[in-house]
């Protein structure tokens, strides 16, 4: 694939590489500010890939809501902020307090406050996987039955008002064998809904989505990053190491570690 780069001072919330006889330029010049995405492709053609770049700019820019930013940070346990993961386990940064103001916080005046920002970032992932947002697997709500006594009935679009007011693309719909119901799995779009208790499950999406938003949130520069190989990241600026750091929320990995 071609990957085009930008400079930094050209803040991109989406990030795309794709292959270079596809027109990037011509796809995306309609959002010169916004609409840049990492998107690896191989096998879709033109017209596929400009419908799923479009609709990228809605997801990213509704990350600048302040009122959406307000809930975000509102989901985040306050003890994310004064313990942060290091290398080897869990450390307190003893003697020292983060200057939290929501806005940037390379710009804080602690001496270690860069490794202290890409600290919290493990911190908030590791919170993010393992206690706040689950991995969907399609489970009977009536019989707690899942695996092979599930069956895929299709996908509708939505018709709930849940499903039309959290954005949904799309809705799995599944039939339980053992006690003969069917259960609905949307496909939300909406940051606010998949930080709700109505939310918080999903697939790689809406892992990316939903950190990628709280990233913005507490005040880092952040990118949803789309690879049509079927798979969905997020990238933060780090002031200390002065570059884009992936971040996979789905396995918890910060700069692939």
């Amino acid at each position: 694939s071609g990957a085009v780069h930008f400079s930094r001072q050209t803040y991109l919330p989406i990030c795309v590489s794709i292959p270079l006889h596809l027109s990037l330029f011509s796809t995306i010049s309609s959002y010169p500010k916004y609409a840049l995405c990492s998107v690896i492709q191989t096998r879709m053609d033109q017209v596929n890939l400009a419908r799923r770049i479009n609709s990228l700019p809605g997801t990213v820019l509704s990350y600048e809501d302040a009122s959406l930013l307000a809930y975000a940070r509102s989901v985040i346990p306050p003890s994310i902020f004064c313990t942060y993961a290091g290398s080897y386990g869990t450390r307190a940064v003893a003697g020292s307090h983060v200057l939290f103001d929501f806005v940037h916080l390379g710009q804080e005046s602690c001496p270690e406050a860069g490794r202290i920002n890409d600290d919290l970032v493990v911190s908030l992932v590791r919170w993010f996987k393992y206690s706040f947002f689950k991995w969907y697997k399609p489970r009977c709500p009536s019989c707690d039955r899942g695996g092979t006594d599930v069956e895929s009935r299709g996908v509708v679009g939505p018709e709930t008002p849940l499903e039309k007011e959290g954005k949904a693309s799309r809705v799995e719909v599944y039939r339980c064998k053992h006690c003969d119901s069917t259960f609905r799995f949307p496909r939300f779009n909406d940051a606010r809904t998949l930080l709700s208790p109505s939310g918080r499950r999903g697939r790689c999406g809406e892992f990316a989505n939903a950190f990628t938003c709280l990233l913005r949130a507490v005040g880092f520069e952040a990118r949803y990053v789309l690879d049509l190989t079927d798979h969905v990241w997020c990238e933060y600026w780090s002031e200390r190491m002065d570059r884009w750091v992936h971040v996979d929320p789905c396995e918890a990995k910060v700069d692939g570690a």
